[in-house]
């Protein structure tokens, strides 16, 4: 599975899939967090990091793209998306 998550944990498993949050993917932070990366590769003139977060920018945005009700590729992001595809009660709360 190649998802950036929101949430990791400090000790024990990096991922916990068995809670909603443990679950939670939120899109928009994790292009947030390529573009840094895009930044910082440029400012240190590091051409290796490039290719990994334009890799990653493409899973985030697969994976959080609404194709279903809103059509063409890449047109509506979901603001929450949920691995495993469970606990959308909770995650409705959030939003």
């Amino acid at each position: 599975m190649r998802i950036l998550f929101e949430n990791i944990n400090a000790e024990g498993p990096a991922f916990d899939l068995e809670s909603c949050e443990g679950r939670m993917v939120n899109s928009g932070h994790g292009l947030e967090s390529m573009w840094f990366m895009l930044q910082h590769a440029e400012a240190k003139s590091d051409t290796a990091l490039i290719a990994p977060a334009a890799d990653i920018i493409k899973v985030i945005l697969d994976f959080g793209t609404d194709r279903k009700y809103e059509g063409g590729k890449w047109k509506t992001m979901f603001h929450l998306a949920r691995c495993l595809f469970t606990c959308a009660a909770q995650l409705e709360k959030l939003c």
